[in-house]
């Protein structure tokens, strides 16, 4: 070996976790990339109509009109890019794919506080984080997601993140404000909810007034478009639309009601009826028994599963209403790969399979995924609260 070809890899041995962050990074893009021309269903239906709106409306005047039915926040984003010389289809998917990578941040950092500790060498920790963002940036749910679907699930799950980041740092303000930004962002939010709430009773370490923060963020988010159209509800109202325009019980999403069907006319309460009660016993199964949420994986865990119990239980659930516990699988898979790993592929492939439903037609066998699926939830289920003491719960 030649001392030109040392000293190269020498340099690269002492720069490999930024050369492997840089180089994720790219083929993350290129993999967006080149599905960035796919015209989805939501694109062609939804998505240009706002976009084509929004830009006739002259941008940031059409704050003054609610446009589409997502939120302020989105909107805003929306008029952000009109004044950019972009495609709209590009438009609507630049982003997405860039809180796709604020995400991997997120999720990375989110596993070095699970793995590591203070006393953690500082390659364990470059290893878990470069580790956790790889699998999240080049994962094919949220490449899919981003690149061909033109959704914004990254946006408010990375705020979720970020809170739960702040919450582990007990920096509890500043996870409430995340949590604000994400309910300003998206409905879907409200899942991670009966997590705070357990939280709250669990540990005792923030005050109910923190919840008022939720509400607060999002409605100064939406403060442009409350001054245009002087109206103060605008973010509620939006979201009470979203609740009343789908009236299926599901929504290509492989839960409980692709098994047992039904009316939603008449078995949608019952449906949101039975969530509260299996949330509700949860919170009293881990009071009576003084479960611990000290450790951080318990937060983790818990914070998975309530979201993935609300996507399970709830009606006119969609497919990508699970994006936040799959992205805290992956997060969990680099934690424990044994202990996980069955339990996320099963999750993954199942939400894959609904995605390429959805996206190109492809025909699936909704019972047999929705068996797998719910399994998979009682399996995960039983994990969360049977944890033993040596792994930090009781």
């Amino acid at each position: 070996m030649i001392q030109l070809e040392k000293k190269a890899i020498q340099w690269i041995e002492e720069y490999i976790v930024v050369l492997f962050l840089v180089i994720v990074s790219a083929l993350g893009l290129l993999v967006r990339k080149s599905v960035f021309d796919f015209v989805s269903l939501d694109a062609l239906g939804y998505l240009l109509d706002w976009y084509a709106e929004i830009d006739a409306l002259g941008g940031v005047k059409a704050l003054s009109t609610q446009v589409g039915n997502y939120n302020v926040l989105y909107q805003l984003l929306v008029v952000i890019m009109t004044y950019l010389p972009i495609e709209p289809l590009h438009a609507c998917k630049v982003f997405p794919v860039l809180f796709d990578y604020l995400l991997g941040i997120a999720g990375g950092e989110l596993a070095v506080l699970l793995i590591c500790n203070d006393n953690s060498e500082k390659r364990k920790k470059q290893l878990t984080f470069a580790l956790t963002y790889a699998i999240i940036i080049l994962s094919p749910i949220v490449s899919l997601n981003s690149g061909a679907w033109g959704q914004c699930d990254s946006i408010y799950t990375f705020f979720l993140v970020a809170g739960l980041v702040c919450l582990v740092k007990e920096k509890n303000i500043a996870a409430f404000v995340f949590f604000g930004f994400s309910f300003a962002a998206k409905l879907q939010m409200v899942f991670v909810l009966p997590f705070l709430i357990m939280l709250y009773f669990l540990e005792k370490k923030f005050s109910i007034l923190h919840f008022l923060i939720i509400p607060l963020v999002a409605f100064l988010v939406s403060l442009p478009a409350v001054i245009a159209r002087k109206d103060i509800w605008i973010f509620l109202e939006v979201y009470l639309g979203q609740t009343k325009e789908f009236e299926l019980m599901s929504m290509n999403i492989p839960n409980l009601w692709v098994l047992a069907g039904g009316d939603f006319s008449y078995m949608q309460h019952f449906a949101i009826l039975l969530t509260i009660g299996i949330l509700g016993t949860a919170l009293f199964y881990m009071m009576m028994k003084k479960h611990s949420l000290a450790a951080t994986i318990s937060k983790v865990e818990l914070a998975c599963w309530s979201v993935w119990t609300c996507a399970m239980f709830l009606p006119a659930m969609h497919e990508r209403y699970a994006y936040v516990a799959e992205i805290l699988f992956l997060v969990l898979v680099v934690y424990n790969l044994r202990r996980y790993g069955l339990i996320c592929f099963v999750a993954q492939m199942a939400t894959i399979m609904t995605y390429g439903s959805y996206l190109w037609g492809n025909a699936i066998n909704h019972q047999f995924i929705g068996i797998c699926y719910v399994l998979a939830y009682c399996g995960y289920t039983y994990i969360v609260f049977n944890r033993k003491k040596e792994d930090g719960n009781e």
